[in-house]
């Protein structure tokens, strides 16, 4: 739940950094639209925090009673 808050506020701050940065904003930003990288940001967080991302956890499902185990630990 907290994943897709993360995401979906990122995805909302991405397309105001996208669409809606004036002049006034970037310069209050010293140039850098903050709505944009901040909204990348939270859009990563919240993918990582679902485990959809590109985070290597070396984790995988195997399909056995006991769920989800570390891959390095299959015998």
């Amino acid at each position: 739940m907290i994943a897709g808050l993360l995401a979906a506020y990122g995805v909302i701050l991405v397309l105001l950094g996208v669409f809606n940065a004036s002049d006034e904003e970037l310069a209050r930003g010293d140039g850098l639209n903050i709505n944009l990288w901040g909204g990348a940001g939270m859009l990563s967080s919240g993918r990582r925090v679902r485990g959809v991302g590109p985070v290597a956890t070396g984790c995988r499902s195997g399909g056995d009673r006991r769920g989800t185990r570390p891959v390095i630990f299959r015998q």
